[in-house]
Order: structure tokens, then sequence, then C-alpha cells
């Protein structure tokens, strides 16, 4: 079977995971096709529909995704109305099963969502897929609030959160990271936190700064005790990205600032208090039943909240248990549900 597989390549290692970790369980001939060649919709509607009758006369599939591929925003300004690059014009020219894998509504706190266009393509999409699923981040409720879905909606979780490798239970948590996001203007989950206010508390308890992205080596982080330097970041990304993750294996635990150091961190079974800026952080940590150890940036007091729960983790040893026990009665059901949803794909 020869797959296409759609997503954002090399951006980043969080959204490299969460593709090239489906083809863990899928046995096929991928083909990468790159979003970054259409999502910025630099092509016109009828370049997008030869580009795609090109890909469904040479693929026996096309699959959409991992990772967050729906978001509002700029996005709604697009050839399509939205990230992704399906219309009701370009579907009718594929003949070949399209299927949807674990997307996420990237959804950002103070930034619209889907407009009419893209609800009515989302729709669309759902109707032509063979099978679709979301990220269970929150995004399956997002999506019953955008559209009334025709088919059966599955919710599994990002494969970039299916790590083969895990850390053993620990008693003692002594070495740190700090995932950072960029903090720059724009969209990003973290354009509204005060990082004169946070870096203190990263600095008092020692955290080594490792991330997914590149664009985290700015100037607001210049300052962090960074693993590993931007050009090795970049060379990792490039030759091999799971290198980038395998460095989470010499943490105790992590305090991500994106979904990715969440992911990451929940399939090595390290313990985390994240920083969520967005409403897909909040939700994931919901869903894995990990409330308690999330830290949401809406509250006016969220640093010291901060302090307290990464000191919490450090230093009371039954919070640090009930992470491991909540993680372990979870665990297994989210993989078991990912792997159905593989064996769904190619039935």
């Amino acid at each position: 079977m020869k797959i296409a597989q759609m997503g954002f390549y090399g951006t980043n290692t969080g959204d490299n995971a969460a593709l090239y970790n489906i083809r863990n369980y899928i046995d096929a001939e991928w083909t990468d096709i790159n979003m970054q060649d259409t999502a910025n919709s630099n092509k016109s509607i009828p370049e997008l529909v030869n580009l795609f009758i090109d890909i469904n006369n040479k693929h026996d599939m096309i699959m959409v995704g991992g990772a967050g591929l729906i978001e509002g925003g700029v996005w709604n300004n697009t050839t399509t109305g939205w990230k992704l690059p399906f219309n009701k014009e370009i579907l009718s020219v594929i003949s070949v099963p399209i299927v949807v894998f674990g997307v996420g509504f990237n959804f950002f706190r103070g930034m619209s969502k889907l407009n009419d266009t893209g609800k009515k393509n989302l729709s669309l999409l759902i109707d032509k897929a063979k099978v679709f699923s979301v990220r269970n981040d929150g995004s399956y409720e997002e999506l019953m609030d955008a559209v009334k879905p025709s088919k059966y909606i599955y919710e599994i979780m990002d494969a970039g959160g299916m790590q083969d490798v895990e850390s053993p239970q620990k008693r003692e948590m002594k070495v740190g990271c700090f995932n950072p996001t960029m903090n720059g203007g724009g969209p990003w989950e973290s354009r509204n936190i005060p990082v004169d206010k946070l870096l203190p508390v990263i600095k008092s308890h020692k955290l080594k700064a490792h991330t997914h992205g590149h664009k985290a080596y700015c100037n607001e982080y210049k300052e962090l005790d960074w693993l590993i330097t931007k050009d090795e970041f970049k060379h990792n990304l490039k030759t091999y990205f799971q290198t980038n993750i395998e460095m989470y294996n010499q943490f105790d635990f992590v305090v991500p600032m994106h979904q990715h150091g969440q992911l990451f961190s929940f399939g090595k079974n390290i313990p985390y208090i994240s920083i969520a800026s967005m409403e897909k952080m909040v939700n994931q940590d919901k869903k894995f039943g990990l409330e308690d150890y999330t830290v949401d940036t809406s509250l006016d007091n969220w640093v010291s909240i901060l302090d307290e729960k990464v000191t919490r983790l450090k230093t009371d040893a039954n919070y640090l248990k009930r992470w491991y026990d909540i993680r372990t009665e979870k665990i297994d059901d989210i993989r078991i549900g990912f792997k159905h949803f593989c064996k769904k794909v190619i039935e």
C-alpha cells in the first residue's frame, strides 16, 4: 500500500514525531506531503486540484496528520478558507481513501476559531474521509462545537506520545528540564507570558533547557542553561529527530510550555508540571487525569503556583507517586485505543 501522508515535516521535533511515529504501526510505502507547500495557499485552487490529482493517481491512500492541523486566526484567509488544502472542488478529484489521523484543533486564546467556510470544508472532509480521528486534548469537543459530523469521530492520543522507551519510576526528582516555547509576537502559546517573571522560577530550580523547535533559541531565553546548542538541535532535527526526544531520558522531571513536552513526558513516564497557556494543554492534562499537575497561565498568580507545584513534585513523595499512579492507570487504554485506530485505517 502506498500512503501519501500530509503534515508539517521538519518544522519541529513534535510534529515529526506525530507524523513518523504512525509509521511504526502501519506497514506501508510512505510519501511525505509537506503542508508547507500547500497550507500557506500560495497555490491557486486549480493548482491544488492538479496537485491532488497527481497525488491521487500515485497512491492508494491519503493520510492527513497527525499534529495540530486545524486552526483559525490567519488561516481563515487562505485560498481554501482554512489551514487544510481541501474544499469541495479539491475533494471531488480524490478517489482513494482519505484518513484523518489524530489531528488537533489548535485554537489560541484571543484568536478567532474556524469561520463558516472552514466549518463547511471540515464537514466536507469528514464526509469524504474513510475514518476520522482527533487528538485527545479537547479537539473532539471543539469539533462537535463547530459541526455535526456525519460519521463516528475517534479520539486518540497524538502519535508523539507513543514512546517505546519508558523511564523507570523514581523516588527523587533531582534533574529537571524546562521545555520553553518562543515568546515572540503572533499566535503562539507563550505570547502573553511575562518571561521576566518566569525565568527566576526556572533558574531557582536549576532546570536545564531543552525545546521542541529552534525558534525557542531567542534573546528572551538567552540566559537559560541550554542542554544543546541551536545548531546541534537543528542538526538532530534534520538528520535523526529522535535524538532530541531521547534526550528527555536524562531528566527526572519536565516543566513544559508546549504540548509536545507534555506528550513526550507522558509517553516516557517522566513526571511533569505543565505551563498551560492554551486550552489544548489544559484539556490534555484533563484527559490524562493530571489536572493537579497543570499551571494555567490565565490565573493571576500562576507564577507562584508554578513554583509551588514544582517544589511539591521534588519534595512531596505522595504527590510524585500520584502522578505515576494516574499515568499507569491511563496509559494502557490510551495505547490500545491508538493501535485500534491504526487497524481501522488498513481494514
